[in-house]
């Protein structure tokens, strides 16, 4: 068979051995997000007038489905303007909206085991990522999820709900420290090299707080774990990509640990968070490098922060006799 007439087209589609652009990741999530309207539509239209389009009809017209959809939204672009702040963003405005602590963090875990693969894939293509690392931290992490999973699922919502809002309220004013240009990117003396064995007593600290920490807040892996290597001088790339293939490990323990254990009661928060998040992708890509990153920065911290003091007094308010 003579396929020589073939070769025009798979030389278009090889690989060229550079990353992905821009406008190639816009590229992707358009043809992805249209792919997928397409087959709901069609689903809809054609679908049997049963299970499958008696779901998607109560999906739609459920308040709680579209409030976690704006969340999803407000978050992917928050994120992908400035790689971070997803889980603390999505958690932060999921409480403010009266979801239970649990519900909140399993939802957000559960929508970033997507986010996360697709993020630890492309890091680890690229040679970001350090094995021996990845194992040291992620191991902990996972320990970590578990335990604040089951705090959160055990412990009483009168306690815990100010305890996340205090939490969620220091990462905000952590974040608006970070925009004012401070607490970030110092050298150190000896920088840490990633390239070599991670010490192992640093390394199972930081993945047990920072595991704990991001189940029981609902985000913070990376804020807690990456802002420390990288106050030690190591290679951002290999921080970053290594950071965030490990929070899949972690992401996935802590919100398939929730669902087991009753906390995500409604699906439509997961379903509207993914949706949001694939709808805001595009957007997000297309923004970064355009937006001015230490001025959204101070924007996001203290709105996350002005979010966690409602909340925080409307968790203590009961008891100030209010």
């Amino acid at each position: 068979m003579d396929c020589r007439h073939l070769l025009p087209l798979a030389a278009k589609f090889a690989p060229t051995g550079r990353p992905p652009s821009r406008a190639d990741r816009v590229g992707f999530w358009l043809w992805g997000t249209s792919v997928m309207v397409l087959g709901l539509a069609w689903v809809w239209a054609h679908g049997p007038q049963g299970p499958v389009r008696d779901t998607a009809s109560a999906v739609l017209s459920s308040e709680l489905f579209w409030m976690a959809f704006a969340v999803g939204l407000a978050a992917q672009l928050i994120d992908g303007a400035l790689g971070m702040a997803y889980g603390l963003s999505a958690n932060t405005f999921l409480i403010s909206l009266c979801a239970t602590p649990a519900a909140a963090s399993g939802a957000v875990h559960l929508a970033e085991m997507v986010t996360t693969a697709a993020s630890g894939t492309a890091h680890a293509r690229l040679g970001h990522v350090r094995w021996r690392w990845l194992l040291w931290l992620a191991a902990p992490g996972v320990v970590g999820a578990l335990i604040g999973a089951y705090a959160l699922t055990q412990l009483d919502v009168g306690l815990i709900k100010p305890l996340v809002a205090l939490y969620l309220l220091a990462m905000g004013l952590w974040i608006v420290y970070r925009a004012l240009g401070r607490g970030g990117g110092r050298s150190a003396a000896h920088p840490l090299q990633m390239s070599a064995q991670p010490p192992r007593s640093r390394a199972l600290a930081l993945g047990l707080t920072g595991g704990t920490l991001d189940a029981i807040g609902g985000g913070g892996w990376g804020s807690v774990v990456a802002s420390n290597l990288l106050a030690r001088g190591a290679d951002p790339r290999q921080v970053i990509g290594t950071v965030n293939a490990a929070e899949f490990f972690v992401a996935s323990a802590s919100g398939l640990a929730l669902l087991a254990w009753g906390a995500v009661q409604h699906g439509y928060l997961v379903a509207g968070l993914m949706a949001g998040g694939v709808l805001a992708a595009p957007l997000a890509a297309w923004a970064t490098g355009r937006v001015p990153v230490r001025a959204l920065l101070g924007v996001v911290g203290a709105l996350i922060s002005a979010l966690a003091s409602y909340s925080l007094y409307s968790a203590i308010g009961p008891f100030l006799g209010r």
